[in-house]
């Protein structure tokens, strides 16, 4: 108890949080601004810089900062209200919080609790073939559930949890029988997942407008999809299987898995009929998404489209779709960065950190450029307390640097959108799913970060390396 007070006193206070944020972006307003930029520019940019920090420190929610922001914009006449509030009639918020409903019908109905036990009795026969069962599960999943919460933390983190009470593997010594293992895989998973879909994570749509809006470049679910499919995939095949080797559980054989994902399922019974919607729901709108070049119809139609069907036929309600508090939240912090990046593009500010930057990188050939500045992306997730916050501040700058350095601007923007994911399993705070695995207590600090960073060693591998041959292969850049 003595413990948690001297704890609290440690940690800042949120107002003493905002002030630090206030009085870096006013230090950024008195320092004398380049030339080549407008003083609204260099006023935008010490909002937005403020903004971020705000973020990194975690003053607030993130939807709260990101509204004071805007408000702050259109109150002190740096833009209109008309284009402070522009974004949010933009698609990308509205896929989001659509995705975020069909996520809470996966939940609401247990159809993804019965898909995670249905790959457990079928192929968890052993440990490593457990760890697939997961990770097969998750990705099934990830393709239609853009919250890392809700998937990790919601669906798979109450089934690694159950398999652990079978082993009767707590925290502690007998957490090397499955648990240490188990609790750092399936965190990993989520984060390669979160890579291989633009619907797997909130902040994705995100790296979809800011390449749009920054460099142009226009990215498809299909394409992302299509991208991430082989780096992905191996990833998923490498990561459980180096980290069963680190941990090395003693346990090896794992029949009571199945058997109770059997009993479960017994209890769970015949499959209802809100499940049958929702399985078909799902499965449509993947179909739909995968295929949106044949027939035309945009994404976000799909996604509102599930959302209609599922309300329409009770599946949802609409208090479950009022109550749905992260894909609210999503929607509005996502709505708000994108203006925030749009201000600041449109007023020439990312322009001119590229030409400040590029002389620093223009003598290097573009392969050993990419090279630097990816891995300068990914691991600058160590600074960061969130994905969001590390996108928002650094994809577009890097993506215009590598642009500006000679490298293709599609395999730019690839690389640095799967970076931008897999980047959240470095450290037991990179992402909001993290802190629930990492709480168990399974496992330490050092070794997380160990292991992390050993993990992130192999996602370099595949989705900077093969990714940029398969890339390649499929006519990508």
């Amino acid at each position: 108890m003595l413990d948690d007070k001297k704890e609290d006193k440690k940690k800042l206070s949120p107002l003493f949080r905002w002030l630090i944020a206030i009085v870096v972006g006013v230090i950024i307003c008195l320092i004398p601004r380049p030339a080549a930029l407008e003083p609204n520019a260099w006023y935008l940019l010490a909002v937005f810089i403020a903004t971020i920090l705000a973020f990194i420190l975690q003053a607030a929610p993130i939807g709260l900062i990101a509204i004071v922001a805007l408000t702050f914009i259109a109150i002190s006449g740096l833009a209109p209200i008309s284009a402070v509030l522009k974004s949010f009639s933009s698609t990308t918020p509205w896929i989001i919080l659509c995705a975020f409903f069909l996520a809470r019908g996966l939940k609401k109905t247990g159809l993804g609790r019965r898909i995670a036990l249905l790959l457990i009795r079928i192929i968890g026969k052993n440990t490593l073939s457990l760890s697939y069962a997961l990770t097969f599960s998750e990705t099934i999943m990830g393709a239609a559930m853009p919250s890392i919460m809700a998937r990790s933390g919601g669906i798979m983190f109450p089934v690694a949890c159950g398999i652990c009470d079978v082993y009767d593997s707590k925290p502690g010594p007998s957490g090397k029988k499955i648990g240490n293992f188990l609790m750092q895989m399936e965190s990993q998973v989520a984060c390669i997942v979160s890579a291989m879909f633009m619907t797997a994570m909130a902040s994705n749509p995100l790296v979809v407008e800011l390449a749009f809006s920054s460099a142009g470049l226009t990215l498809s679910w299909t394409q992302w999809a299509l991208a991430a499919a082989l780096p992905g995939l191996l990833s998923l095949l490498l990561v459980p299987f180096v980290l069963y080797k680190l941990e090395k559980p003693t346990i090896q054989k794992t029949p009571e898995a199945r058997e109770m994902a059997t009993t479960q399922l017994k209890e769970m019974g015949a499959m209802s009929f809100h499940e049958k919607i929702q399985l078909l729901v799902f499965i449509g709108s993947l179909i739909l998404w995968a295929t949106g070049s044949l027939h035309g119809i945009h994404a976000t139609v799909i996604a509102m489209t599930g959302t209609s069907i599922l309300l329409l036929t009770g599946v949802l309600t609409w208090d479950d779709c009022l109550s749905e508090k992260t894909g609210w939240d999503s929607f509005f912090w996502i709505a708000a960065l994108i203006q925030l990046a749009g201000l600041i593009t449109s007023g020439g500010v990312l322009e001119w950190f590229v030409q400040a930057i590029s002389p620093h990188v223009s003598n290097l050939p573009w392969l050993p450029a990419l090279i630097f500045i990816a891995l300068l992306y990914l691991y600058s997730e160590y600074f960061f307390a969130s994905m969001s916050a590390h996108i928002s501040a650094l994809y577009s700058p890097m993506l215009l640097v590598l642009i500006a350095a000679g490298a293709p601007p599609m395999l730019s923007a690839l690389v640095l959108a799967m970076l931008s994911s897999v980047c959240g399993g470095l450290t037991n705070y990179a992402g909001g799913h993290m802190p629930i695995w990492f709480g168990m207590g399974y496992v330490d600090q050092r070794t997380w970060w160990k292991n992390g960073f050993i993990c992130s060693l192999v996602n370099v591998a595949t989705f900077l390396g093969v990714g940029a041959i398969w890339w390649k292969i499929i006519g990508m850049y």
